[in-house]
């Protein structure tokens, strides 16, 4: 019966059952086995921490200071998963399950989103050119406001898509969307679905009708409760961090420049690979037919997302990621319509580029075990002095699994062009699971901030009650509360020498400087690979 079974062709585009359990290997892998990582993780997990541990449910703190940048929505479904899996899981872990949930959310919605506009075997194409996407699959496994941000995007993309068919739904469908967008990731992130919900009827004659019209009038009014609600609720209880939240939002879109739009531009040219070489082809083929709502929907969001994100100061990877959402819709598109050749060439690099990295991770895991070759597991200990590898079954038994099915996906495929576009969301989730089960003590090893904050809460002076920090960033200031309860209070924005303890992020030639300053140094830490050294003072008598 077995060998019946493996002598099976695998049917392309995959059938539901199989898409949601490659979802799954993409999604689950690194969100419970390790600790909060530098940044955004850290970030995310401190504002988690805040709010379960110290009520600040409102407005997004990290150490005791508000958070400007996030609202507090995604943190809510975080604590929410926090609060139901203690005590089992640690809080890091339990919060991380948010974004596992959210993805997979982001991904039934987009895959809605193109049944649609072109029917359902698009659909599927969407969801794994999605899931292929290189810029995704690190942020997907974080505590980050971005993920949520995701997910409200993808609602209001499937809604105005919906619109045309049920404009009642649609109409409350975008207004959850809007408000949930604000209130992730602040006034930036709902601009987006509300200037594309307004743009496309310029666009597309689908969408210039008086039930769309009710559609963004009702989603207006619903978009408008959440807001409010939420506003109004921190207007009540926090009114100056919300009144500095506000004030950070209205200045948070700034004009682009040129150097700015070449650093965009070449984070997209692989954040957003493979799906935006196929959205390319497939506008190119639509040449003529830009007016049609398949491409001037998708086209139009894509225009206006770009114009936004360029207008985001700091060109961070995370900050393209709502690019990916109006590309996969026109990749979704693209799938079923590549030629044989195209189709091939993406699947033939897809196979030779994951199963190259993938053979790669497992022999840096083998190094590692066994000091074979000697001289990769030199480097990987070089990299990370001090840590002992330790075999795991369960992390080998799973990548094992991985791999047996990446080979089976690789062998048994029908020939489709569906081929191309799976096999580089397989690899994709394939080269993660590794990365995951086989290296991750590696990892965590050299990224965990809990050693230092530990021994940074040991070498405080007994009966301190007020740390002040220069030159942290909020990463280390929320991993050394969310770690060892160690709140400080900033320099850099507080009156400086209210502390008797000081906190220093510093190189070791400033250690004359704070000598001169009046402080006496009692300890020093740092990460295994950190050159910056964490540096603790007290002022001298």
């Amino acid at each position: 019966m077995l060998q019946n079974w493996l002598a099976r062709r695998l049917p392309l585009p995959l059938p539901p059952v199989l898409l949601l359990l490659l979802a799954l290997a993409y999604a689950l892998p690194g969100l419970l086995s390790h600790d909060p990582w530098k940044t955004e993780d850290a970030i995310g997990t401190g504002i988690v921490h805040q709010m379960l541990r110290h009520g600040e449910w409102l407005v997004p703190n990290v150490a005791g200071e508000p958070f400007l940048e996030d609202g507090p929505l995604y943190y809510w479904v975080a604590a929410g998963f926090a609060w139901l899996g203690a005590p089992a899981l640690e809080l890091h872990n339990g919060a991380r399950l948010a974004s596992g949930a959210l993805i997979l959310l982001v991904l039934v919605l987009i895959r809605l989103a193109a049944r649609e506009l072109y029917g359902k075997p698009a659909g599927d194409g969407a969801a794994l050119a999605l899931l292929g996407s290189l810029g995704l699959f690190l942020h997907a496994h974080e505590n980050l406001g971005e993920v949520g941000m995701l997910a409200a995007h993808a609602l209001a993309l499937f809604a105005v898509a919906l619109a045309r068919r049920r404009p009642a739904l649609a109409g409350v469908l975008l207004g959850l969307g809007w408000g949930a967008a604000l209130l992730c990731k602040g006034v930036g992130a709902a601009v987006i679905p509300m200037l594309t919900a307004a743009v496309v009827p310029l666009a597309c004659r689908d969408w210039r009708t008086r039930q769309y019209a009710a559609t963004l009038a009702l989603a207006a009014a619903t978009g408008a409760a959440i807001s409010g609600a939420w506003l109004l609720a921190a207007h009540l209880h926090t009114p100056t961090a919300l009144s500095a939240w506000l004030a950070y939002q209205m200045k948070a879109l700034a004009a682009p420049t040129g150097a700015a739009l070449a650093e965009y531009g070449v984070t997209l040219s692989w954040a957003a690979w493979p799906a935006w070489p196929i959205a390319l082809w497939i506008l190119w083929e639509w040449r003529r037919r830009l007016a049609e709502a398949g491409a001037a929907y998708p086209l139009a969001a894509l225009v206006v997302t770009a114009a936004i994100v360029v207008m985001t100061p700091g060109n961070r990877e995370v900050n393209s990621l709502p690019l990916l959402l109006p590309l996969a819709l026109l990749a979704g598109a693209t799938v079923p319509l590549l030629r044989r050749g195209a189709a091939s060439a993406l699947a033939w690099f897809g196979a030779m580029t994951f199963s190259f990295f993938g053979g790669l991770v497992w022999l840096g895991w083998i190094a590692m075990m066994t000091g074979i070759p000697e001289q990769i597991q030199r480097n990987f200990a070089k990299l990370e002095p001090g840590h002992v590898p330790q075999f795991q079954w369960f992390g080998f038994v799973v990548a094992a699994a991985f791999t047996l099915a990446w080979l089976f996906i690789l062998l048994r495929s029908e020939r489709s062009p569906f081929r191309s576009i799976t096999f580089w969301a397989a690899g994709v989730a394939l080269l993660w699971s590794l990365i995951m089960m086989l290296w991750i003590d590696w990892i965590d090893y050299g990224k965990t901030y809990r050693p230092v904050a530990l021994a940074l809460k040991r070498a405080l002076p007994p009966g301190t009650r007020c740390v002040e920090s220069r030159n942290l960033g909020e990463a280390q200031r929320a991993a050394f509360d969310y770690h060892a309860g160690v709140v400080t209070r900033r320099a850099e924005i507080h009156d400086r020498g209210r502390c008797p303890v000081l906190l220093v992020q510093a190189h070791p030639d400033d250690e004359d400087r704070m000598l001169g300053m009046g402080w006496r140094r009692i300890w020093e830490g740092n990460r295994p690979r950190d050159k910056e050294r964490y540096r603790l003072y007290v002022r001298q008598p």
